[in-house]
């Protein structure tokens, strides 16, 4: 128990210095501003959002269409092994068609007569029986014929206006006393056809012993372009 006058009651004297205290700034000093981050406008956020998009948007087609334009190419497809294989091959483009020429057996039409030759024969040496037997210098084709006139005039045909033409390109006349040997007649006059009207015979045409009759060109008359008939060597009976 503590005393009355005991020396520990009496306050014990502080030793040393007390640190002094902190300087405070006056009342009216300004704090230090520290800038903040600049923040973008409103509605600018969205904005470049939706550019960014639209510009990579832009690079995908890009890219894209390049590399369907490189594929499309033969030459990269192949260097590159996507190109067609060996089964598969593009469809070539379909090329138009000429039809062959008139042969034996095909109606053809010069002004008002449509011709059709029959049948065709050569290597005959003679025509005719008796005293209209006629020989040949080279050798006879003789070819069988049917006309009609189709148009609405008088037709007038002469045997001198048909001619047969040869391999190599020879062109002769057929021959109207042989003509009328091979249609049993002494002569051959030119032959009237009426409109409508049809006939049939056979017209005969001396070539040269070792020419191949290739064409026959009839006419209506000495003045007509003339149809023409392909004669084949496997259309050709040979006496």
């Amino acid at each position: 128990m503590t005393q009355a006058g005991d020396d520990r009651t009496q306050p014990i004297p502080w030793l040393g210095r007390a640190p002094a205290p902190p300087t405070r700034l006056p009342d009216t000093a300004e704090l230090p501003i520290v800038p903040s981050p600049a923040s973008p406008p409103p509605g600018e956020t969205g904005r470049t959002g939706r550019r960014l998009w639209i510009v990579a948007l832009m690079v995908v087609c890009f890219v894209a269409g390049a590399t369907i334009t490189l594929l499309a190419s033969r030459g990269p497809r192949n260097e590159l092994g996507v190109g067609p294989g060996t089964q598969e091959s593009s469809s070539p483009s379909p090329t138009p068609t000429t039809p062959p020429p008139p042969g034996i057996g095909d109606p053809v039409r010069d002004t008002t007569i449509e011709f059709v030759v029959t049948e065709v024969s050569c290597g005959q040496n003679t025509v005719g029986e008796g005293l209209l037997t006629r020989r040949a210098r080279g050798h006879y084709c003789v070819a069988s014929f049917e006309l009609r006139n189709v148009g609405r005039v008088l037709a007038i045909l002469n045997v001198t206006d048909q001619y047969a033409v040869t391999a190599a390109g020879s062109r002769h006349r057929a021959n109207a006393d042989a003509t009328a040997a091979a249609n049993n007649v002494l002569f051959v006059l030119p032959l009237p056809v009426a409109p409508g009207e049809s006939a049939s015979g056979k017209i005969v045409f001396d070539i040269p012993e070792d020419a191949t009759l290739a064409a026959l060109e009839l006419h209506d008359n000495g003045r007509s372009d003339g149809a023409v008939i392909t004669v084949r060597p496997e259309d050709i009976t040979v006496h």
